[in-house]
């Protein structure tokens, strides 16, 4: 018997697409209509670059630590390196994360 539809790969995926996208369109979704520098900075296609590239790299981190270090370190009781890849992870944002705030948009104040 043919597995039911929503345990296909193809649904898997497409899910996973639906719900990173809908993750990543809230600020766009719940940003106020009264601020114009807000909806100015949306527009731009620098600031729209920079979003996309930080986007991405969420996205890389998220399925590199769930395939990847959960299964090899977490699951094999080997925290030390687990956190350590952790830490190197969020060090690697936060560097990428100014290296694309200056090339992208280096008139707005980095948060």
């Amino acid at each position: 018997m043919e597995s039911p539809w929503y345990n296909k790969k193809w649904f898997t995926v497409l899910l996973h697409v639906i719900v990173w996208l809908f993750i990543f369109s809230l600020p766009f979704l719940l940003r106020g209509p009264n601020n114009e520098h807000e909806q100015n900075r949306f527009r731009d296609p620098n600031f729209l670059a920079a979003y996309v590239i930080r986007f991405v790299q969420w996205v890389f981190i998220f399925y590199f630590n769930a395939l990847f270090l959960i299964p090899r370190l977490f699951y094999q009781k080997k925290f030390a390196l687990f956190t350590l890849y952790h830490l190197l992870m969020y060090s690697a944002v936060i560097v990428i994360g100014r290296l694309v705030h200056y090339q992208f948009t280096p008139k707005e104040p980095f948060m």
